[in-house]
C-alpha cells in the first residue's frame, strides 16, 4: 500500500512539475513526414491529403522521445503545419496545393483554418489554398522544426536529370538547372531568412527555430557524361551532391547574419543531418542496391521516392531527441 501511495505522489509531483513544450513543424516534404508510413492512406491528413502530413514523421517521432523521456519530464503538444511541395515563400504566403475542373465546396466547408478555395477567372475550376505555414505558429509556441529550400532549389528536377538521366540531352538539361539554381538562390535565401525572422516574432523572444539540413539523397559516386561533339563532360551525382553541400552551407552563414542582426540566437542550424545518413543512402547504380538505405528509392507509398523510409524518419527523430529542447528556456 506505502508503494502505490509513492507512486501516486511521485506521478502528481511529475505533473506540476512537467515542462509544457509546444513544438511547431513547419517546411516541405521533408517535414510533413513523407515516406513515413506504408501507404498513401496511412497519412494523417484529411483536410489537406495533398501535404501528406504524418505524425510518424522524424518530426512527430522526436515529439514521442521527448513525451516518454523519464529524466526529461515534458507535457509536448506537436503540430505539423508543413506540407509537400512547399517553396520559401509558402511560410508567409498561402500555397496553392490543387486545382480541378468544377466547383468549390458548399460555402459552410469553403474555408477553415486551414485551407480556403476560389474560383479561377472563368469560373471553370476551383482553387485550394492551404494557409500561409505562420499561421500554426503562436505566442505558445516554444520551439518550430523546419526543412525549406529543396522546392526552390529544383531538386526533383535535378534528381530526374542529373540522377535518373541516361542521355546528353538530360546531362545538358542537368547544367542548365544546376546554373538556375545557383541564380536564385540569393532570392529565395533572402525569403527564408524574412520568413524565419516573422514566425520568430509570433513566437516571441523565448521561443527557437531549429532549420534542419538536408542529407544526401545518393551515395558518394560518380557517373561521367562525356560528349565530345557537344563539348560536355559533367558528373552529374556529384554536382548534386556538392550543390545540397552549398546550400546547406548557406543555411549557417543565414543563421550567423541572423542571430547577430537579432542580438540572440533565435535561430540554430542542425547540421548532422548528412553525417546521419552517411552510408544511409540509396546506391543509385544499375543493378546495385543499398539494402541498409534510409532514404526511399522507387518502394511504396509512391511518391516518397528520394525521401526518407519509415526506418530513416525514426533514426532522424531519434537523433533529435538527444539535442533534448535545443536550450530553450521553459522556466
Amino acid at each position: 500500500m506505502t508503494v502505490l501511495w509513492l507512486l501516486l505522489l511521485f506521478l502528481i509531483i511529475g505533473g506540476v512539475f512537467a515542462a509544457d513544450v509546444k513544438i511547431v513543424q513547419l517546411g516541405d516534404s521533408y517535414s510533413s513526414g513523407v515516406g513515413a508510413v506504408a501507404t498513401r492512406h496511412d497519412y494523417d491528413e484529411t483536410v489537406i491529403p495533398e501535404c501528406w502530413r504524418s505524425s510518424h514523421g522524424w518530426g512527430g517521432q522526436y515529439a514521442g522521445h521527448l513525451l516518454l523521456a523519464a529524466n526529461n519530464n515534458y507535457n509536448v503538444t506537436y503540430v505539423n503545419g508543413a506540407c509537400s511541395g512547399a517553396k520559401s515563400h509558402d511560410l508567409l504566403q498561402a500555397n496553392l496545393v490543387s486545382q480541378k475542373w468544377g466547383l468549390c465546396p458548399f460555402r459552410r466547408k469553403r474555408n477553415t483554418a486551414e485551407v480556403f478555395y476560389n474560383r479561377t477567372r472563368f469560373k471553370l475550376k476551383c482553387n485550394k489554398y492551404a494557409v500561409p505555414q505562420i499561421n500554426y505558429v503562436d505566442p505558445a509556441t516554444d520551439l518550430v522544426l523546419l526543412t525549406i529550400g529543396g522546392n526552390d532549389a529544383l531538386f526533383a528536377q535535378l534528381l530526374s536529370n542529373c540522377i535518373l538521366g541516361i542521355s546528353i540531352r538530360e546531362a545538358r538539361k542537368c547544367l542548365e538547372i544546376i546554373a538556375e539554381a545557383r541564380t536564385t538562390q540569393v532570392n529565395y535565401t533572402e525569403t527564408i531568412k524574412e520568413a524565419l525572422v516573422e514566425i520568430w516574432y509570433k513566437m516571441g523572444e523565448s521561443g527557437k527555430i531549429v532549420v534542419f539540413q538536408y542529407p544526401h539523397l545518393i551515395q558518394n559516386y560518380s557517373r561521367i557524361w562525356n560528349d565530345p561533339r557537344s563539348g560536355i563532360y559533367i558528373d552529374g551525382p556529384q554536382l548534386v551532391r556538392q550543390f545540397t553541400e552549398e546550400g546547406n552551407h548557406a543555411y549557417i552563414v543565414a543563421a550567423e547574419e541572423l542571430n547577430t542582426a537579432m542580438g540572440v540566437e533565435f535561430l540554430t542550424i542542425y547540421s548532422k543531418t548528412m553525417d546521419l545518413f552517411a552510408n544511409h543512402e540509396p546506391d543509385p547504380r544499375k543493378h546495385s542496391r543499398n539494402d541498409d538505405r534510409w532514404i526511399s528509392e522507387f518502394e511504396r507509398p509512391i511518391g516518397s521516392v528520394f525521401h526518407p523510409n519509415r526506418r530513416g524518419h525514426w533514426e532522424w527523430g531519434a537523433a533529435v531527441a538527444l539535442e533534448g529542447v535545443f536550450g530553450i528556456d521553459l522556466s
